[in-house]
């Protein structure tokens, strides 16, 4: 196993313990080539959606004295 897998699977465990009855597996975060691409297939699996439409999310990117985070 190289860190890549391990950081997938760290995740994977990580996510199924703060939320419990998700159903996730590490095939479902490669994928998601971007973590906004898991976090849109993640949220519809909260939701019990496994359409494929994009869902709306407002991404809040914080800013610090005139500098993006």
């Amino acid at each position: 196993m190289n860190h890549d897998d391990s950081v997938v699977l760290r995740l994977v465990e990580e996510v199924k313990q703060k939320c419990a009855g998700v159903q996730l597996q590490s095939e479902d975060v490669y994928m998601a080539p971007a973590f906004q691409d898991f976090i849109q297939m993640f949220v519809r699996r909260l939701r019990g959606e496994d359409q494929e439409e994009e869902l709306v999310i407002d991404y809040v990117r914080p800013r610090t004295e005139r500098r993006g985070l």
